[in-house]
């Protein structure tokens, strides 16, 4: 396969994605579908020779296995499209494929936004009606029954297994969202835990290496000019260091998001 058929096919499935989510779709479809199904219950009355009423109460018929799935909910659509299609099976041996096309629709919408269970129950009045043989075998009617009865449970657990990959999708999205955040927060737990080390202990023997440099310079008596030079290097080695520590530690703050109050000196001669 081409990349350009590649692209062909995703741009084809996105469009797909696209039409399915709208919330019109649902009703241009069963719009589409009730027209359809009553122009060809209106073609099959024309040819058998039925009578006038018959043939209007049929559409009718024919329009009740269709129109529903066009303006109610996907529970109400599905019991509906399902109750009239039995009618117009087990009684009056008659269903279009307008209507076939509905009831597969309403049951993998149940599936995918309604009952599960409901959707699996609604799928299975029609087997007892195939094995019946209300319609010859070789009939419109016959084939079209045998055809409900093996696509309906696929459609609805086709629509059963959309919702599930779905809610699998959006679970998975929350546990990464969630672990990602515990491995920042614990980075940042981390980060701050260091940045108190390094001010407390490290931090706090440095100014002591200073500290003492500088006291043992200027108390020394007698000190060479070569050490009293090597001390005041080790003093300005270690204000360096602290210098230098201080950024770090400012760094490290940042990343963790403390608050400037955080990194006040601490308390002074007068406070202790």
């Amino acid at each position: 396969m081409t990349d350009v058929d590649g692209h062909r096919q995703s741009g084809w499935a996105e469009r797909g994605r696209r039409i399915g989510a709208d919330p019109r779709t649902p009703a241009v479809a069963g719009t589409v579908l009730a027209l359809l199904a009553v122009t060809e219950s209106v073609a099959r009355t024309a040819d058998s020779g039925v009578t006038v009423r018959f043939a209007l109460f049929l559409g009718v018929l024919a329009l009740a296995t269709t129109l529903p799935s066009a303006f109610l909910c996907p529970a109400a659509a599905a019991a509906s499209v399902t109750g009239a299609t039995v009618l117009s099976l087990a009684p009056f041996r008659s269903l279009t494929v307008a209507g076939l096309c509905a009831q597969l629709l309403v049951l993998y919408r149940l599936g995918r936004a309604g009952s599960p269970r409901s959707a699996a129950l609604l799928a299975m009045p029609f087997l007892p009606l195939a094995l019946a043989r209300l319609a010859p075998a070789h009939s419109g009617t016959g084939v079209l029954t045998v055809l409900l009865t093996s696509i309906a449970p696929v459609a609805a657990w086709a629509g059963i297994a959309r919702r599930a990959r779905g809610e699998a999708l959006t679970h998975g999205a929350a546990h990464r969202a969630m672990t990602s955040t515990l491995l920042e927060h614990t980075a940042r737990g981390e980060r701050a835990r260091i940045a108190r080390e390094l001010h407390d202990v490290v931090a706090h023997h440095i100014s002591m290496v200073a500290v003492q440099a500088e006291t043992a310079r200027l108390t020394t008596p007698g000190m060479p000019a070569a050490g009293a030079q090597r001390l005041s290097s080790i003093g300005d080695t270690a204000r360096a260091a602290l210098t230098e520590m201080r950024r770090l530690l400012g760094v490290l703050r940042e990343d963790t998001g403390s608050d400037t109050a955080d990194r006040q000196p601490q308390p002074g001669l007068r406070q202790l």
